[in-house]
């Protein structure tokens, strides 16, 4: 869902060096979108910041 209303799951990164992440269980043909967000603990308070624009992916394999 591109609007991220229906359907979403979440997956967590916990290093800030991770630059790709590898995604599992996506169906061939189906267009998926993305986006992504940063987030800093601070003492018991995560601090979000915005989303970023959403991409499109479409799998192929």
């Amino acid at each position: 869902d591109k609007t991220f209303e229906t359907g979403n799951k979440s997956v967590s990164i916990n290093s800030a060096s991770t630059v790709s992440k590898v995604i599992g269980s996506l169906t061939k043909g189906k267009t998926y979108y993305l986006r992504i967000r940063t987030f800093k603990t601070v003492g018991s308070t995560k601090y979000f910041s915005a989303w970023s624009a959403v991409k499109s992916v479409k799998i192929s394999k």
